[in-house]
């Protein structure tokens, strides 16, 4: 008889709620992302995209981008990773960089309509 080893997968959350954290959280994420977004030094970026991962209480790797959901038409409080599947973009920043929806805003109700 052999036994099959089963891989231990840890349950980590794919998003949070923003409305959910703490206001000591919701004001650390906020001003990480606000340092990301004025910083041009890639180390410094990555290191404040591990910061707003952690203050959302997600769970990152060295590069990782989190960000939160740019639904016009919701507001959606989600804050979720760049790189999680069935993300919508919304428009295109003056920096040439996607604002997301996540996949269920893009499910719901994605901007711009898609046909």
């Amino acid at each position: 008889m052999t036994t099959t080893v089963i891989p231990h997968t840890l349950n980590h959350p794919t998003t949070s709620d923003y409305r959910t954290l703490t206001p000591t959280a919701q004001a650390l994420f906020d001003r990480a992302q606000e340092l990301a977004d004025n910083t041009v030094d890639a180390r410094e970026y990555n290191a404040f995209m591990q910061i707003a991962a952690h203050a959302a209480g997600l769970p990152t790797t060295p590069g990782a981008e989190v960000v939160h959901c740019a639904c016009p038409t919701c507001h959606c409080a989600q804050i979720f990773p760049t790189d999680l599947p069935g993300l919508h973009t919304v428009e295109t920043t003056d920096y040439n960089l996607p604002r997301l929806q996540c996949p269920t805003c893009t499910d719901a109700h994605p901007t711009p309509h898609d046909d």
